[in-house]
């Protein structure tokens, strides 16, 4: 087996130097073998454990899903939401449709949207302005009245 240990005479990086030495306190790595061990019994260790605690099979079934599941559904939103873009604006009749639907009855949803859901002016009035009339009462009294 191929030894991984730090500071022995002919073990080092391709440049020649030897390995730097490990950081924290923990025993040093003397091949793979062992260390692929030692990482496989402390996850089946934690596992274990997981188990014991109330972790039911279901859980961690679903939980190795997740993954899959969040990937399915991104594809399938940008899908949709591709497709329907190439709908509304990819045609002549669907760019008709979406001017029709702002000058009628949209007209309200589509000032809505275009100003951003005024996403801004409610951080404006929410956050910025009282952190600043904060500041000014401090500064005021930090530095004019004390």
């Amino acid at each position: 087996m191929t030894k991984l240990t730090a500071g022995e005479e002919g073990v080092g990086c391709a440049d020649g130097n030897p390995l730097p030495e490990p950081h924290g306190a923990g025993p040093r790595i003397r091949d793979k073998g062992a260390a692929l061990l030692d990482i496989r019994q402390g996850v089946e260790a934690r596992h274990q454990r997981g188990l014991e605690f109330g972790r039911s099979k279901v859980v961690e079934i679903s939980a190795g899903n997740a993954g899959t599941v969040n990937l399915v559904g991104s594809i399938a939103m940008f899908v949709v939401g591709a497709g329907g873009a190439a709908l509304l604006y990819g045609s002549a009749g669907g760019r008709d449709w979406v001017r029709r639907f702002v000058e009628g009855g949209g007209r309200g949803l589509h000032k809505l949207v275009e100003n951003k859901f005024y996403v801004d002016e409610i951080y404006q009035y929410t956050i910025i302005a009282p952190v600043k009339m904060g500041a000014t009462i401090t500064w005021f009294l930090v530095d004019r009245v004390i």
